[in-house]
């Protein structure tokens, strides 16, 4: 029992270090893969959308940074404050076509997210 909570605690600890070290530009070249392909973006669509990405995950980087000693749910409500705003920016980016089903997308990246 004792190894197994000990491998548990090493896997979780090596994954945590895993996602820190994580570069934004490569996370968003991800995405960006996936937003190119499932909402079929135009050459002009393209750079709007990595520029909202881009700040996105520096502001959200910026936030855990600061929220690490702080108060989680304080955190929780600036993540979902920033979300609204990044929603926002996509719904004048985007079609009303593509604009659903990135919402439909967000909504599934919610469901399949572990619950805290």
């Amino acid at each position: 029992m004792k190894k197994l909570f000990t491998l548990v605690a090493v896997l979780t600890f090596a994954s945590a270090v895993c996602m820190a070290q994580a570069d934004p530009k490569e996370m968003v070249a991800r995405q960006m893969e996936r937003y190119t392909s499932e909402l079929t973006l135009t050459a002009e669509q393209t750079p709007k959308v990595e520029a909202i990405l881009l700040a996105q995950s520096e502001k959200m980087g910026k936030m855990f940074q600061q929220g690490q000693d702080g108060d989680r749910e304080t955190m929780m409500a600036n993540m979902k404050k920033m979300q609204e705003e990044n929603t926002a920016k996509f719904k004048e980016v985007l079609t009303a076509d593509q604009f659903a089903k990135y919402q439909k997308m967000m909504e599934e990246r919610r469901a399949n997210r572990p619950q805290m």
